[in-house]
């Protein structure tokens, strides 16, 4: 059973982006899995998943997104639905890693999608906002999302971007290719936080605490 690369991405403004991604996961021996996440406009490509199945997935209609004509709670519902996607495609075995592209709506939505995945899925997001002082606390949360900045805005495959677009999916089909099986947690788990002032007490409490059953 393959494991897929989900490429998401808004296909009525980000298609070429979208394929040029597509192209160069498959050229690295990756699946590609094209997910569209937009709602308004025409998708310039065909997508794997289409927006009217992330929108179900999300226990609406792309229709009912449309009328209702809030931006905000259109990206939280394709959000949603395609995180909803990708975990059961995780759980079926055949999601290897996530790329996303996108401006500032794009990170937004990528980002969110990729705060819903377990750690250890590859999660790569290719933004404008990686740059200059954005806090990335809301983009990243708790998971390992690694971010690469676009340098040029998003809109279209040109001398600046394509460098950056191809190392990006180059990058996500081999952590995909590489990543090891999601590991379980041991049955007892300590969570603690240190600063460089209480390292050394942590330590002791983490080497004392460590067995076959607790981490």
């Amino acid at each position: 059973m393959p494991r897929y690369v989900a490429i998401l991405a808004s296909l009525d403004t980000k298609s070429e982006e979208a394929a040029f991604l597509r192209d160069v996961v498959r050229a690295e021996g990756g699946e590609p899995l094209v997910v569209d996440t937009g709602v308004l406009g025409q998708p310039g490509i065909r997508a794997d998943v289409p927006r009217e199945e992330v929108a179900q997935a999300a226990g609406t209609t792309l229709d009912a997104i449309i009328r209702e004509g809030d931006k905000a709670r259109a990206l939280v519902a394709m959000a949603d639905g395609a995180s909803r996607i990708l975990l059961r495609m995780l759980a079926e075995g055949r999601l290897g890693g996530v790329l996303s592209i996108g401006g500032s709506r794009g990170t937004a939505l990528g980002t969110r999608v990729m705060q819903a995945l377990p750690v250890g899925i590859p999660k790569l997001m290719v933004s404008t906002m990686a740059s200059g002082p954005t806090p990335f606390g809301p983009y990243v949360g708790t998971k390992d999302i690694t971010l690469m900045h676009s340098v040029a805005d998003i809109s279209g495959v040109n001398s600046v971007t394509r460098p950056i677009f191809a190392n990006a999916a180059r990058a996500i089909a081999a952590m995909s290719r590489a990543a090891a099986p999601v590991a379980k947690a041991k049955s007892r788990v300590l969570a603690a936080t240190m600063l460089g002032a209480s390292t050394p007490l942590v330590e002791r409490i983490r080497q004392a605490m460590t067995s076959p059953e607790s981490e």
